[in-house]
């Protein structure tokens, strides 16, 4: 059923984009199945590819250190603390040489953050050219308009991600709480820069979000009757193969 509710999840039209949310998923769910096995090394170096792949991989890199700090309360806290520096440095790696090569191909140590303004320069662009076409922010014509993009819909889903992500840290079920650490962090990258005029990115972002998706898989389980988990799965693969459709035309849909 996970299997089934991530494939026809929206965002995951993504991981066949050519992009890099199909391997970092792939790296959050191992470096989770490592960590479970407290196998904390193997899940630093993954999480160190992670890092390379995407900067929300930091949010995997800060997991690492925090389970093995939360997991063995009875080990001297010396020895937790000095764990804690060294597993984070390992699982800060690849983000750490990709930004070396950055600086090396561009010439100046913040490459990655002036891109980041340029991003914020567009959408402020955006925002002044409605603002010139009489679209005023947040008022009904705005959300009129709104309503009939992706980009809206999106925003509704990442508001369910939230609260199942919110949940679960309250009642995690079966999965370990600090795992909830993950999506939330990377909610926290996507919403926080720009006043969250990034926010319809977070359905592509949480992909990665895995605890948040098998929370949701035990609850559909427990239900009576598969006419829920069958509608689910029909909205999202139909959402899915729209946003196919969108993309592969040049629309931008997360």
């Amino acid at each position: 059923m996970a299997v089934l509710i991530m494939s026809t999840f929206g965002g995951a039209v993504f991981f066949s984009a050519a992009l890099t949310e199909a391997p970092f998923f792939m790296m959050v769910s191992i470096a989770l199945w490592l960590l479970q096995r407290e196998r904390y090394w193997p899940a630093a170096i993954v999480a160190a590819v992670a890092t390379a792949l995407r900067p929300t991989g930091v949010a995997l890199a800060a997991l690492i250190p925090i389970y093995y700090f939360i997991q063995h309360p009875q080990l001297p806290f010396a020895k937790r603390a000095a764990m804690f520096v060294v597993l984070g440095f390992v699982s800060c790696l690849g983000g750490m040489t990709y930004g070396g090569f950055l600086w090396q191909r561009y010439g100046v140590p913040d490459a990655y953050v002036r891109a980041q303004r340029t991003w914020e320069e567009g959408d402020k662009q955006m925002i002044q050219q409605e603002a010139a076409e009489g679209m005023t922010r947040y008022s009904l014509r705005f959300f009129i308009d709104r309503a009939g993009r992706p980009q809206a819909w999106n925003r509704v889903v990442a508001l369910a991600f939230v609260i199942v992500n919110v949940i679960g840290f309250f009642k995690p079920g079966p999965i370990p709480r600090v795992f909830f650490l993950v999506p939330l962090l990377i909610f926290l990258m996507t919403y926080i820069p720009n006043n969250g005029l990034r926010s319809s990115s977070i359905i592509r972002y949480e992909t990665a979000g895995v605890p948040v998706f098998l929370l949701a898989t035990i609850w559909l389980a427990n239900l009576k009757g598969r006419g829920v988990l069958i509608t689910l799965l029909s909205i999202q693969l139909l959402m899915q193969c729209y946003y196919a459709i969108l993309f592969s035309r040049g629309s931008w849909v997360g």
